[in-house]
């Protein structure tokens, strides 16, 4: 763990001591979620490209060894998962189990695509060191199949802050896989790094050409004008382009996680002290007062639970409406490229890769226009009714005064912050969605027209070829759509009901906070003078501690 994390840790150690203190019980279980994710953080970066494309030769030589095997057949690769640690490789089985063996013993370990999802190799290394905040993930060459492409996004996309993508200058072009690839990642607004490997299998001009060419195509494909671009060669030593780009990385990860527990640091801290400063202004309170804000604030906890319910089927009918819409997208999508399918069987070859990118990238589109504005709405319409504003809204009462008015903005930009980002859990839906999708899509689209053909005479031939592609591209298109559908609506749902479930936890705990807040008070002020003065040196001193937590 590096300084920065620790400094956190110790933080949120501490915040986690002082809401013992006071007995909060319901956020208390989030900040041990927050203390266990801290200790666990790391920045997912895949590592894609084709084969051949010098990507296991890159990695190796930040390793400074040949640990990686670089003549891996497509039909065998597996993921590899690559982080700073302790020199030990852990092999994740697909029945659930896993074995781990030491680096340097990994080629004693049996394993086959068969029996084996994931290799997760930690190396303890100087390089390796100084980007201990990322998880590399080589991944297999994308001529292994669709299959290599939607488990780079559907596994990978929630938990990436950026993808590199290697190309062989030696090629001289960028494969249709890679292509399709880097579309999708527009789509869902992923950052991109290039890595052109082999640059000393062409000339200094054919380089700058090609580097040239790949700045026209991403500016294309992906609307960026400043990708960045740089160029190796393992066989010259010259790596120094590729180290950069994970130390860039490793300085924006510092950045987002920064970001990301202020953000939670600042709701936790925000809560208690606006309880605390209730507490210490209760010499000034009545005790007739307070236990008329004890009733009615169950008035206004009743009221609340009524308009997130109205909220929340608000926002489900519109998710329905959303759900009807991707779905007749995908379909249009479809139809819309009937030719181009038909073209494809005609070539005898697969329509599986073709009907995958329509699909992928009508749903990922589809939602993103249709769901995502909505669900941001929602989470903000949310956040606002369950301020503390709207439980306590007489302005004449003397437990909100302007203070309190700052802590409730503030408690509502903390909130709004701290539930899972939008893009996040779009990118975990779209995932949810195309995992039996993608299985359908194989079964269905994988065969091709070869023996569909009867044997007819020359000039029916043609015709006859291109009425068989059009009836196999029809059934492939209808089975699609029956599984399209269910799936849409069952990972759009799931999303909703986890995106609820924290929100609802948000609210539990502001609601507990409000509600011990006014009963404290009843209690201090039923206490002497000298007790209640005792009791505001204490929330002074704590007070003075959450000050600090946040600085």
């Amino acid at each position: 763990m590096n300084q920065l994390h620790k400094s956190y840790l110790d933080k949120f150690t501490t915040l986690k001591e002082l809401y013992q203190k006071y007995d909060f019980s319901t956020a208390l279980s989030e900040i041990d979620n927050d203390i266990k994710n801290i200790s666990d953080f790391k920045v997912t970066v895949p590592l894609v490209g084709g084969f051949s494309t010098g990507k296991s030769t890159l990695v190796n030589s930040l390793i400074g060894s040949e640990i990686l095997s670089t003549d891996i057949k497509p039909e065998t690769a597996i993921p590899a998962e690559l982080t700073y640690g302790d020199n030990s490789v852990v092999y994740c089985m697909k029945d659930g189990s896993s074995v781990t063996v030491a680096l340097f013993d990994m080629d004693k370990q049996k394993y086959s695509i068969n029996n084996t999802s994931l290799i997760k190799i930690s190396f303890d290394n100087e390089f390796f060191r100084s980007i201990q905040d990322i998880r590399l993930v080589d991944m297999p060459g994308f001529d292994s199949g669709i299959e290599i492409h939607n488990r780079a996004i559907n596994d990978y996309l929630p938990k990436s802050l950026a993808y590199i993508i290697t190309v062989s200058a030696d090629e001289g072009t960028i494969r249709a896989s890679i292509l399709n690839f880097l579309t999708e990642l527009k789509i869902n607004e992923m950052p991109v790094y290039i890595v052109v490997t082999k640059s000393d299998k062409v000339l200094p001009d054919e380089l700058d050409g090609f580097i040239e060419y790949i700045r026209q195509l991403t500016s294309q494909k992906m609307n960026i004008s400043n990708i960045d671009i740089k160029s190796t060669s393992v066989a010259d030593d010259e790596t120094d382009g590729f180290r950069e780009i994970l130390l860039d990385i490793q300085k924006k990860s510092d950045n987002i996680f920064i970001e990301h527990y202020n953000n939670k640091l600042k709701r936790y801290v925000t809560g208690l002290k606006s309880y605390l400063k209730k507490l210490i202004s209760s010499p000034d309170t009545d005790i007739i007062q307070v236990q008329e804000d004890k009733k009615l604030l169950e008035e206004k906890i009743a009221e609340l639970q009524k308009d997130l319910s109205d909220e929340k089927k608000r926002f489900s009918e519109q998710a329905q409406r959303c759900i009807e819409n991707i779905y007749s997208k995908v379909e249009a999508e479809l139809r819309k490229n009937t030719s181009v399918l038909e073209n494809i069987v005609l070539q005898d070859r697969s329509i599986y890769e073709k009907v995958n990118f329509i699909v992928r990238n009508a749903i990922t589109s589809g939602i993103r226009e249709q769901l995502e504005p909505k669900l941001q709405r929602y989470i903000s319409n949310v956040s606002d009714l369950i301020s503390m504003e709207n439980i306590i809204t007489d302005t004449n009462m003397p437990l909100l005064d302007s203070n309190t008015i700052a802590d409730n903005e503030a408690r509502r930009t903390a909130l709004q912050s701290a539930v899972t980002p939008v893009t996040t859990a779009i990118a975990t839906a779209v995932g949810t969605i195309f995992g039996p999708i993608g299985t359908v899509i194989g079964a269905v689209a994988g065969s091709l027209l070869g023996s569909l053909i009867n044997t007819y005479s020359r000039k029916n031939e043609e015709a006859q070829k291109r009425e068989v592609a059009s009836q196999r591209v029809q059934q492939v298109i209808g089975e699609v759509l029956s599984t399209v559908r269910l799936q849409i609506e069952s990972a759009i749902n799931q999303m909703i009901a986890n995106v609820n479930s924290e929100l609802e936890k948000a609210v539990s705990v502001q609601i507990e906070m409000k509600k011990k807040e006014l009963g404290d008070l009843e209690i201090n002020l039923s206490q002497s003078c000298q007790e209640q003065n005792n009791r505001i040196s204490s929330y002074n001193a704590d007070l003075q501690l959450l000050a600090e937590l946040h600085l």
